[in-house]
């Protein structure tokens, strides 16, 4: 699976070296399923000497504070919420600026 999701990011990273490109983030109740695709994204962000927001890895992060899962979606543990939307941009902005997240 995973050289499959490699060729599938391979697509969407094009770009030019420097381009700050977000991986998937997880939903409350899918919380590993993705983690797959996230792997070879930064597998292919790595190869490709390319920026990633590791929205994934930010996730995860958070998610192991207690409590703070859930605080991160709206009520369909779905889609995000503010505190959700918040981390997301946040991962982004610090890849943009070279932080831990674009490295």
């Amino acid at each position: 699976m995973i050289p499959r999701a490699s060729r599938k990011c391979n697509c969407y990273v094009g770009a030019a070296p420097g381009t700050i490109w977000p991986d998937t983030c997880p939903a409350t109740e899918r919380w590993d399923t993705m983690e797959e695709l996230a792997k070879a994204a930064r597998a292919v962000a790595a190869e490709k000497k390319t920026g990633l927001a590791d929205v994934a890895a930010a996730f995860h992060e958070r998610g192991r504070e207690a409590g703070a899962r859930p605080t991160l979606y709206c009520d369909d543990k779905t889609h995000l919420g503010g505190p959700g939307h918040l981390l997301a941009c946040q991962t982004v902005l610090k890849a943009i600026a070279g932080g831990p997240e674009g490295k």
